[in-house]
């Protein structure tokens, strides 16, 4: 086994592979942080190469402070984002901060994403994507409602929440989407 790669060069593999992967698509620091030492641990396979640990964390953390230095990453702007991605896909705020938290988002920092939601424009997405409540055709079948209620619920909206959007025209519906933009 020969000795390990110096700092330098996996710092500039660690560069190379972020700058190339948040060019692609956004990340949170999690996602960074996990794909970068990944990276690394490939880019320098083990019986080929020793690597410290604590070099790797030294380096991966390097990397992250100056993608966050140049605003190539920032958490709180990724869950505001996605925040505004889930009221427009009806999806609920519990589901929304679940998958906040699945891609690495600490609890405060989804919270202050999450701060505006709207529940209510989620729930009324949710139901114009399921044609039920107002946007159901007259005469709805009663089996098809009792499904979109279970997936309504399944979704983690409140029951008092499908009681306020069925009883919505679609009128107020579209004016309420149209005020608050999230339609």
């Amino acid at each position: 086994m020969s000795e390990g790669p110096s700092k330098e060069k996996m710092l500039e593999v660690a560069k190379t592979y972020a700058k190339n992967a948040l060019t692609a698509r956004e990340m949170t620091s999690d996602q960074l942080r996990t794909r970068m030492a990944a990276k690394l641990a490939r880019r320098f396979p083990a019986p080929q190469f020793e690597l410290d640990p604590d070099v790797v964390a030294a380096v991966v953390e390097e990397v992250e402070e100056l993608c966050r230095s140049y605003s190539m990453i920032d958490d709180t702007a990724y869950s505001s984002r996605k925040a505004a991605a889930g009221v427009r896909a009806g999806k609920s705020k519990r589901m929304t901060a679940m998958s906040l938290k699945l891609k690495g988002i600490d609890g405060e920092t989804a919270q202050d994403g999450l701060s505006d939601y709207d529940d209510l424009a989620a729930a009324l997405n949710f139901l114009r994507k399921k044609k039920s409540g107002p946007f159901a055709s007259s005469g709805e079948d009663p089996e098809k409602r009792k499904k979109a209620l279970a997936s309504f619920l399944r979704g983690g909206f409140a029951y008092s929440l499908w009681n306020r959007a069925s009883a919505m025209t679609l009128d107020e519906i579209e004016e309420y989407l149209a005020d608050t933009g999230r339609g």
